[in-house]
Parts: structure tokens; C-alpha cells; sequence
């Protein structure tokens, strides 16, 4: 079984980030609670085919986030996690999620706002 890699922290101000699929030669799997927290820069993210988690409000008020791009292999989705998105208006879930937290507001998108995909 190889290593794995959970992101905790993001110290940066682009605008538009790609996370890699590897670092050191270990999966980048998760994405850690609050990693993006109100990051003001962020427009857009690329996640890894490798990513198969987003942990609790990783890009809650990040309100100029725009676009974001979910890997099939994205299988679970913590509590609020786009939360106060107000510039995301559209989010593909491209194949089953095993798990979508639950509270007040997972997702509130922006008044255009779509969901698509399985929830299983």
C-alpha cells in the first residue's frame, strides 16, 4: 500500500490553484478541514484524479471562488465544505459520493446554482 497525503494547510494568494496528484511520490487523497477557509484569491481549483476526500469546510467563504472541477474518484464531501461560495454557480459531482455532510447548508451556491450527479 503506498503513502498517501492529506493537505492541512494553504498559505498562498493565487488565483487559480492545481493541487498535483503526487507529492514525494504519495497520493494526494485528501483535502483537509478548512484548507481554503476564506481565501478571497481563490477563483478556481483542478483537484487530482487521486483525491478522494474534502474534509469540513475546506472552501467554505471562499466568495470568489468560481470554478472547481470534482474528480470521479471524490467519494466523500464533509459538512459545509462550499458553504458561502457566493460566486460558485455550478458544481459537477461526477459519479457517486458515499458521503455528503450534513448541517444547515452544504452547498449554497450562488442564485444560478445547479447540482448534478449521484448520491448514493
Amino acid at each position: 500500500i503506498g503513502m498517501e497525503v492529506r493537505l492541512v494547510e494553504y498559505h498562498g494568494n493565487d488565483s487559480f490553484v492545481v493541487i498535483p496528484s503526487e507529492i514525494d511520490g504519495a497520493r494526494v487523497t485528501v483535502l483537509g478541514r478548512r484548507l481554503f477557509y476564506s481565501n478571497d484569491f481563490l477563483q478556481g481549483v483542478m483537484l487530482p484524479e487521486t483525491l478522494e476526500m474534502i474534509e469540513d469546510e475546506c472552501f467554505a467563504d471562499c466568495l470568489n471562488l468560481t470554478e472547481i472541477l470534482l474528480p470521479p474518484s471524490i467519494r466523500f464531501i464533509g459538512l459545509l465544505a462550499f458553504y458561502d461560495c457566493q460566486s460558485l454557480s455550478y458544481i459537477d459531482f461526477p459519479g457517486p459520493i458515499d458521503y455528503i455532510g450534513r448541517g444547515p447548508c452544504l452547498i449554497r451556491l450562488g442564485s444560478a446554482g445547479t447540482r448534478t450527479g449521484t448520491i448514493s
